[in-house]
C-alpha cells in the first residue's frame, strides 16, 4: 500500500530542511520527497506492506525525529501519472489545468 504524509518540521532552517531531505529518502519506506511551500513543509510518498506498517513508520520514525512537529496521512487508493507536460503556452485555463494533471469538476444532468 501507499500512502501521503504530509510533515512539518521546526525549526526551519536550510540546515534542517537539508538534513530531513537526505534523511528521509534514505528511510526504506520513503519513494519520493517533495519539499513544499506553504502550510506543509514536504511531502513524503510512502510505500509499506499494510497498514500496521504504516503506524509503525509513523509512531517508531517520524514521530521520534525531534524536528518533526506534525504529520499527517493520506492512503492512496489509486493514482495516475503523466510522464511530461504539453506545450502550455496559448492554453486557456480549463486546458492547462487539465494539461497539468488537475481534476476536471463536469456536471451531469440530474435523472
Amino acid at each position: 500500500m501507499q500512502a501521503l504524509v504530509a510533515t512539518q518540521i521546526r525549526p526551519l532552517n536550510r540546515q534542517v530542511i537539508d538534513r530531513f531531505y537526505r534523511d528521509a529518502l534514505e528511510m526504506p519506506e520513503v519513494m519520493a520527497v517533495f519539499v513544499l511551500a506553504g502550510g506543509d513543509d514536504f511531502l513524503l510518498h510512502v510505500g509499506v506492506g499494510d497498514v500496521q506498517q504504516l503506524h509503525a513508520f509513523l509512531v517508531d520514525t517520524l514521530s521520534n525525529r525531534k524536528e518533526v512537529t506534525e504529520f499527517r496521512s493520506s492512503i492512496i487508493y489509486t493514482h495516475g501519472q503523466k510522464r511530461s507536460l504539453e506545450n502550455l503556452r496559448g492554453l486557456d485555463a480549463a486546458s492547462a489545468q487539465a494539461a497539468a494533471g488537475a481534476p476536471r469538476i463536469s456536471r451531469r444532468p440530474s435523472r
